[in-house]
C-alpha cells in the first residue's frame, strides 16, 4: 500500500479514516479505488517520507476540525461504521 490520503471522511459515514491509499505498483485501477485504513492495520513501513512543522500543523488542524469542530472519531471508534464497513465489504465479496 502507498498512502495517498489522510484524514478521509467517506460518503455515507460519520467517522473518518486516517489513512487512505492504493495497491503498490499497480496504483488506482479506477477512479476512486481508494482502500482505507487506521493505523493498527499498518504492519511495516518501507518509507515514512517528508515531514517537517507544515506536516505536523497539518495533522493538528484536521484533527481539530474532525475531532473537536466536528465531534466526528476515527472508524475504529465506532461500532456502528465498523460494522456498516463489515457489511460493505461482505458485499463487495459477493460480487
Amino acid at each position: 500500500m502507498v498512502i495517498t490520503k489522510r484524514y478521509t471522511v467517506p460518503t455515507g459515514y460519520q467517522t473518518f479514516f486516517p489513512y487512505g491509499g492504493v495497491v503498490y505498483p499497480v496504483g488506482e485501477m479506477k477512479k476512486d479505488a481508494i482502500l482505507y485504513f487506521t493505523e493498527p492495520l499498518i504492519t511495516n513501513v518501507i518509507h515514512m517520507g517528508f515531514k517537517d512543522e507544515m506536516e505536523e500543523a497539518f495533522e493538528l488542524l484536521m484533527k481539530e476540525e474532525l475531532v473537536i469542530e466536528k465531534k466526528m472519531t476515527s472508524i475504529e471508534f465506532s461500532a456502528q461504521d465498523m460494522q456498516s464497513l463489515q457489511v460493505e465489504m461482505e458485499r463487495a465479496g459477493e460480487r
